[in-house]
């Protein structure tokens, strides 16, 4: 009965409808980009900068909330080079993200740090073969089993990131 119901819907509206209908709920139900934001991100790529690393975001968010956020927060400057699901036919966990990802910045996976809060993020990175901090975060609960460090504040990355980059990484 409820395939019923559910195929009834979709025959009385065209994809563009149904797409329309989801812009409006996602603009009713949008998240604070100033509150889901990991406050201590910031102060990590303040305390790195002595380094001159260049970062990536490789988001499974569509690029128009990527740049959202980052306008909102003023990070439009920090990344060299910004990626999302969108541009690829399978999503994390696949690694193409990240692959793409350490190509542009001109980099090879060796030498490269991927800090992940999801658990198809730290799969897809460990299926690149980059190493991997997986991040606790507070709002939900993933796998980070695999990751090759654990945190849960994001300062504790910049130990990790000094060491490593002792070691040629990064």
């Amino acid at each position: 009965q409820i395939w019923k119901y559910f195929y009834g819907l979709l025959k009385q509206k065209t994809p563009n409808k149904l797409y329309l209908e989801f812009l409006d709920f996602e603009a009713k139900h949008l998240p604070s980009y100033k509150e889901i934001v990991i406050p201590e991100f910031e102060k990590l790529i303040c305390r790195l900068k002595d380094l001159n690393l260049k970062y990536a975001l490789a988001s499974s968010s569509p690029m128009r909330r990527i740049n959202e956020m980052l306008a909102l927060n003023n990070f439009e400057k920090i990344f060299d080079y910004k990626v999302t699901g969108e541009a690829f036919k399978v999503s994390k966990p696949n690694p193409e993200i990240f692959l793409n990802a350490v190509e542009n910045l001109g980099f090879t996976v060796e030498e490269c740090l991927v800090i992940e809060d999801t658990t198809n993020g730290v799969l897809a990175a460990n299926r690149a073969n980059i190493q991997v901090i997986g991040y606790r975060h507070t709002e939900y609960i993933a796998d980070l089993s695999t990751a090759n460090y654990c945190i849960s504040n994001l300062l504790e990355a910049e130990e990790i990131v000094r060491n490593l980059r002792k070691l040629g990484v990064g």
